[in-house]
């Protein structure tokens, strides 16, 4: 199945047109286009569930557990895993553990 049994030619194309932008924007800025697996491998380790959506909630548990966040599908609990991952990629240092609520 391909993009287009699910989306229309508008969406598909207003998607590539955004990421064009997106790439125009970071052309002369360092950045790292990262793959979804790289992420995952840190953010899941030691998961028990086999649904990547259900590792990557039961891992921002873990770390967050106060946070008061519930499941959702609109990628927060992904962008959060991304973001720790580049901190920890690049060596970020901060005075307190990294958790949501200081976001």
């Amino acid at each position: 199945m391909c993009s287009s049994d699910l989306w229309g030619a508008t969406q598909v194309f207003t998607f590539g047109t955004n990421y064009g932008q997106v790439l125009g924007f970071l052309y002369d800025k360092q950045h790292t286009l990262l793959n979804p697996k790289e992420w995952q491998k840190i953010a899941h380790f030691g998961m028990s569930s086999d649904n990547a959506k259900l590792k990557s909630w039961e891992s921002f548990q873990k770390l967050n557990p106060n946070s008061g966040i519930k499941q959702t599908k609109d990628g927060l609990i992904d962008a959060f895993h991304i973001a720790r991952y580049g901190l920890f990629y690049y060596h970020a240092q901060f005075k307190d553990d990294w958790k949501f609520e200081k976001l």
